[in-house]
Parts: C-alpha cells; sequence; structure tokens
C-alpha cells in the first residue's frame, strides 16, 4: 500500500500587498481551483508505466496551494496581523492526511514519498 503525495509551491507572500494579490487566484483561494487536474504533468503521479515505471501503480494524491503559508500555517481567525487573511496551510494538509487516514487507510501504507515544489 504505497502512497505518492504532492504539495503544489507557489504562491508564498510576506507582505499585505502580496497575500492580497493573490487572492484572487488559485494561489490564494480554493474557489480559483480547476474542478480536475491532469496530474501527468509532474513526473511521480504519472499511471503511465513506461514513464513511471517505479511508481505508476501507487495512489497518488496532490495537495494544491491556496494558503501562501509554505503549508505551515495555523491560523483559524483573520486578524488585522494577518492582513483579514487566514494562513492555514498546515491545518489544511492535516485535514488532507485525516481524510485520507479516515477514507483510504493512510496509515497502514508501507511506504509514503512527500512531493512537492517551492
Amino acid at each position: 500500500y504505497k502512497w505518492v503525495i504532492y504539495l503544489h509551491g507557489g504562491g508564498e507572500c510576506d507582505n499585505q500587498s502580496s497575500c492580497e494579490a493573490q487572492t484572487t487566484s488559485a494561489y490564494g483561494s480554493s474557489k480559483y481551483f480547476a474542478n480536475e487536474s491532469d496530474p501527468s504533468g509532474w513526473y511521480l503521479a504519472s499511471d503511465y508505466c513506461p514513464y513511471n515505471p517505479d511508481f505508476c501503480g501507487w495512489n497518488h494524491v496532490e495537495n494544491p496551494y491556496c494558503t501562501q503559508d509554505l503549508h505551515s500555517g495555523q491560523i483559524t481567525e483573520a486578524t488585522d496581523d494577518t492582513w483579514g487573511l487566514f494562513f492555514s496551510g498546515h491545518l489544511v494538509m492535516k485535514a488532507m492526511l485525516d481524510e485520507l487516514d479516515k477514507n483510504h487507510n493512510l496509515q497502514e501504507a508501507t511506504e509514503i514519498i512527500l512531493s512537492g515544489v517551492s
């Protein structure tokens, strides 16, 4: 039981104007995510064995990026200090892993590759 978990990167912000600018894109809000994703563009996710013989039979998960905090934020309340924005990447990641465990027994995995870009 093997998994590849891919974290999207890009969009990290560290000031109000750059963070606010991202809110109108998939880097800053999940409402801009595509309805479907083609994972063939990232090598470890391809299920085409001639291109990806080592991992084509593994389970593949993509965690899109919309929190602008390097998947590490734990902000649950928007405040003036956060420019009215939530930075909850860690919480999103935790929720994704909890969901995978609940519905797909992630804790039973024999191998997990955590990959991604920045």
